[in-house]
């Protein structure tokens, strides 16, 4: 259960940064969806993990063409 703590705060401060610098992202995370089966905890950390990468994508990518 540690690691699902772990990986939620990474979510949640990546959600931060990007709601409050990089707000134009905002549809982006909209349209994601996450989806986390309660029953298999292997699962929830990897669905996790996918969903914390593609926001890192995203921000990568954004602040890259930014330049």
């Amino acid at each position: 259960m540690e690691a699902i703590r772990e990986i939620n705060g990474k979510i949640t401060c990546i959600t931060i940064l990007i709601k409050s610098k990089y707000p134009s992202l905002l549809n982006y995370l909209n349209e994601m969806q996450i989806t986390i089966p309660e029953e298999d905890p292997e699962k929830s950390i990897e669905n996790l993990q996918a969903y914390y990468d593609s926001l890192s994508t995203i921000l990568r990518d954004y602040t890259d063409r930014k330049g």
